[in-house]
């Protein structure tokens, strides 16, 4: 597949996480994506939040309703916000929407940000609001890559997307969703789709949970939002797997907590906040191991300290010669050199930003202040 990333570095504060802007050329469209991560970057690869908007938003318009970049730091996710084309997603609605290879372009954004910025490969997730919550789905269905789990703001499924699911393995599901929401109707229609309940159904025979639930009623914290909140969860799942349903009795189509004036229709629920059940959700659950099919020991270096000021020290294991590459986040190489165990680089006079250590596939970061 031939695909050109463009990026483009924009440090707001050492305080803060960095956000970075970039395109992507698939499909022969110019595809736009922005995305934070961590500031600190830790010595575990992080994990990789996708973040959908719904019809007639766009990116940055979900990262203000959803602010889920607030967790890059806390939960060591690189978060992503990308564009659909036309503001929208395909999810074979039949009522307007986008014709794109949307699963296509989200699966080359991902192996962009595993090849390239070396997020883990067992840790990726995706969530959406509306549009972007079906394409979540979408994308837990018929992707390429393992999503441990997905979460669904007010988005559901069609029976066509069902019908294409095959077998997406064991993916942990987190669906909430408003009683009172007329534009994707909990109880589901021919405009919007499957019913909340059949969507819960199908990802519970996916995941061959039994049959058994638990009901919490979570506290009525804030008497004015006119909603209450309901959390139905089955465990007895396979492989560790869960399913786990927000029902919002009187909840329209929002985001439950946003901030943005214009995130949605009806009441907002201030019970929960969507964004931290998410994070806190996608922290719990893992692919499966990728294995070493080849059984060679992978090479695993070391990258410190980090983040830095002046210099970096990457450490080899012991007997092993290898090339060394440094590259920006736009693909210059600063350093290149064939090492053995040990070597310094000197950085200090290397612009305030994000760093990319490269060598035998593995991608470590460091950030430079």
């Amino acid at each position: 597949m031939n695909k050109i990333i463009y990026l483009i570095f924009s440090l707001f504060s050492i305080q803060l996480s960095a956000q970075i802007s970039g395109s992507l050329q698939f499909g022969g469209e110019t595809r736009n994506f922005i995305y934070y991560v961590p500031q600190t970057l830790p010595p575990q690869a992080p994990m990789l939040v996708l973040v959908l908007h719904g019809a007639t938003q766009d990116g940055p318009a979900i990262a203000n309703v959803s602010n889920m970049h607030q967790f890059t730091n806390s939960a060591n996710a690189v978060v992503v916000y990308p564009d659909g084309i036309s503001n929208s997603w395909n999810v074979g609605l039949s009522v307007g929407g986008s014709t794109a290879d949307d699963v296509g372009f989200l699966d080359a954004l991902i192996d962009y940000f595993i090849n390239d910025i070396g997020v883990d490969p067992q840790k990726l997730y995706s969530c959406g609001f509306s549009n972007g919550g079906y394409m979540s789905y979408k994308m837990a269905c018929e992707s390429s890559h393992c999503f441990s789990a997905v979460a669904s703001v007010a988005g559901v499924m069609t029976q066509g997307m069902i019908d294409n699911c095959g077998d997406p393995g064991e993916t942990s599901i987190m669906h909430i969703h408003g009683t009172s929401d007329f534009i994707v109707s909990y109880n589901g229609s021919s405009f919007s789709g499957l019913s909340v309940q059949s969507v819960i159904d199908h990802w519970n025979n996916a995941n061959n949970c039994s049959n058994v639930s638990t009901t919490i009623d979570i506290p009525n914290t804030n008497l004015t939002d006119f909603s209450t909140v309901e959390k139905i969860t089955w465990t007895d799942c396979q492989n560790n797997s869960e399913v786990i349903l927000y029902r919002i009795d009187g909840g329209g189509h929002q985001w439950p907590d946003t901030e943005a004036v214009l995130g949605g229709v009806g009441a907002i629920n201030r019970d929960i906040n969507a964004s931290e059940e998410i994070i806190s959700f996608f922290q719990d659950h893992s692919c499966p191991s990728i294995q070493n099919t080849n059984n060679e020991e992978l090479l695993s270096f070391l990258v410190y300290p980090n983040p830095t000021h002046d210099k970096i020290r990457i450490s080899l294991p012991n007997n092993h010669s290898v090339r060394i590459e440094i590259k920006d986040l736009l693909g210059k190489t600063l350093f290149t050199k064939d090492v053995q165990n040990n070597v310094d680089v000197n950085c200090q006079d290397w612009p305030t930003g994000i760093y990319l250590v490269c060598s035998s596939g593995q991608v470590e970061k460091f950030y430079k202040n």
